[in-house]
């Protein structure tokens, strides 16, 4: 794995979790759809990213 492909992998990683903290909040805090919905974009984004990456890798 290059520095590249790690970067990917960390990054992408951050993104879901950054995205987990923002749904656990907005569960937590009673926020509005708003955040619900940057939460999962995230997850979505990270998860999405890291699966691409994964089926790169296999090539």
């Amino acid at each position: 794995m290059d520095g590249r492909e790690a970067a990917t992998v960390v990054l992408s990683g951050a993104l879901v979790v950054l995205g987990v903290a923002q749904v656990v909040r907005a569960a937590v805090t009673g926020a509005g759809p708003v955040a619900w919905i940057v939460g999962i974009a995230f997850i979505v984004a990270g998860a999405g990213r890291l699966w691409v990456w994964w089926r790169q890798r296999g090539r």
